[in-house]
């Protein structure tokens, strides 16, 4: 037997497939890398990842995206630099740059 679905939880549905996103993570450190990649494509959203400025460059140019997650301190290039190299190819793609502080306390 086959439970009919409200039409707000079809409503529901359809929009939470509507906000999956195409998502592009660069990061230097493979860890961060793995955990956030796992945690967005547990929320459905298709994740490319790369560590460093030159292979999302590279990506970009063969892909589209819909949102990019970038760390801020990216070898070759920084984050700004490759803000600016994204926007050369897609104006469009939302960037949001990430600073982690890789700084320790003193114990």
């Amino acid at each position: 037997m086959v439970t009919p679905r409200r039409p707000d939880q079809e409503q529901s549905i359809s929009l939470r497939e509507q906000m999956k996103k195409r998502i592009l993570l660069v990061d230097s450190e493979e860890g961060y890398r793995l955990v956030m990649a796992s945690l967005l494509s547990e929320e459905g959203h298709r994740v490319s990842t790369c560590a460093d400025a030159l292979a999302a460059i590279g990506l970009v140019e063969r892909e589209p995206f819909d949102f990019a997650i970038v760390e801020h301190s990216t070898p070759f290039l920084d984050g700004l630099g490759l803000l600016e190299e994204i926007r050369k190819r897609d104006q469009g793609i939302p960037v949001l740059l990430v600073q982690r502080n890789t700084t320790s306390s003193p114990t």
